[in-house]
């Protein structure tokens, strides 16, 4: 009897577990925000130069979610939080723009230090990744990783999508 009843409490404890991950992914594909992580940023060095796109890919094969929107920048570097922000992207649309160009007060600009950038899109399906590219051409992809929309301060660990 004992036995049962530590089985039904494990099938219980599991249908419970995969049930509050079904819906935090159901609440992320319907929340109206994206939040994405940059986790190391760099200013466009005397030896490289550094470009940020943004796509709105709002409109594919795969969803019907087209909104426009647009995007907050902040760039944390030695403790401060430098804003920044993107005009709005339409559905199907991304930009390439320099971080130096759209951070106020961009602190990295010639100096060969990283920080690490938040973009805040106020539209669902935003994703973004950095180029790197050095002086002979060479170009180095960084990702972003997102958010999940039920991330907050006393949550636990943060947990980042790819």
């Amino acid at each position: 009897m004992k036995k049962l009843l530590l089985l039904l409490t494990c099938i219980l404890a599991f249908f419970g577990i995969y049930e509050h991950f079904c819906a935090q992914r159901a609440l992320a594909g319907n929340t109206v925000t994206t939040r994405l992580l940059l986790p190391w940023v760099s200013g466009s060095d005397v030896a490289y130069a550094s470009l940020l796109t943004v796509a709105n890919t709002g409109v594919d094969p795969f969803t019907a979610r087209a909104t426009s929107g647009t995007c907050a920048l902040d760039l944390f570097y030695n403790g401060v939080d430098y804003t920044g922000s993107l005009p709005s992207l339409a559905p199907g649309a991304q930009t390439t723009v320099q971080p130096s160009t759209v951070i106020n007060s961009f602190p990295l600009q010639n100096s060969g230090q990283r920080g690490y950038l938040f973009i805040t899109c106020n539209f669902p399906l935003a994703h973004a990744q950095l180029e790197f590219i050095n002086p002979a051409g060479v170009v180095t992809f960084v990702p972003a990783y997102v958010v999940p929309p039920n991330r907050t301060a006393l949550s636990g660990p943060e947990q980042l999508l790819r």
